[in-house]
């Protein structure tokens, strides 16, 4: 059984390989189109491992050495020692689509953009949808095709969201547990921050992605939910914080 007192992280960007003197902040969100993540370095640790935009990011989080993949992207802003990371959705928002479909289904519409994109690792809702005689698409992102393919196929607003470097498009999540979140035992605060939103902060949880099915048993609010953001935090001393957001 993993000792949950003391969370571990390996943070590596570019060359650099990262587990301590660093803090952190990372969202997840399905309902904006890029997660992210903000670094702070101290300035010694920042001008000694020589951070480039466009370098490679990723982060893992675990327990007694039993460390999992959360995120990853690459550096797109730096701001005196602090850092910008945008998750994989980029290679979307860089690519340009111009093409013309015959007959297709979204799903077809969907890789061809994915495969622009140097997408390689994807899943794609196996839902049947109609079939489109003619779709032109010219001259835009990867972004902004997937939400011409939405409009074109009458789909309801699309759930395409990254696991790291994978693409998920509208599929359904598999779950093959459903983790307990307990006033008392592994919840450290709950707390409502609009109507029928809740903030639940606990310790690192690697394991729950967006989209997690959640159990949540606390006087304030109990039941099965869904997560639709998570936000990770590290401080200088290496503590992680993990705050699951979801709706009633």
């Amino acid at each position: 059984m993993y000792n949950f007192f003391y969370p571990e992280y390996q943070a590596k960007i570019g060359n650099n390989i990262i587990t301590e003197a660093i803090q952190l902040e990372i969202l997840f969100d399905k309902n904006t189109s890029f997660d992210w993540a903000q670094i702070n370095f101290t300035i010694n640790l920042f001008t000694a491992i020589g951070i480039k935009k466009d370098d490679e990011f990723s982060l893992s989080i675990g327990y007694d050495g039993g460390l999992e993949e959360v995120f990853t992207g690459y550096v797109t802003d730096m701001q005196g020692s602090t850092v910008t990371i945008k998750n994989e959705m980029l290679k979307l928002a860089r690519v340009l689509i111009t093409n013309s479909f015959v007959s297709s289904i979204p799903q077809e519409v969907v890789t061809f953009i994915l495969e622009k994109a140097g997408v390689t690792e994807y899943e794609l809702s196996k839902e049947a949808y109609s079939i489109k005689k003619l779709l032109n698409i010219s001259k835009v992102s990867g972004i902004e095709a997937l939400k011409i393919v939405d409009k074109a196929f009458n789909i309801t607003p699309s759930i395409g969201i990254f696991k790291c470097k994978k693409f998920e498009w509208n599929v359904t999540t598999k779950q093959d547990k459903v983790y307990n979140f307990i006033y008392a035992e592994n919840i450290i605060n709950l707390e409502c921050i609009s109507p029928k939103t809740w903030e639940l902060s606990t310790i690192a949880v690697p394991f729950i992605k967006v989209l997690s099915k959640v159990n949540v048993q606390h006087p304030s609010v109990s039941g099965d939910f869904i997560v639709d953001k998570i936000k990770i935090n590290i401080n200088e001393n290496g503590f992680i914080r993990t705050k699951l957001i979801f709706k009633e």
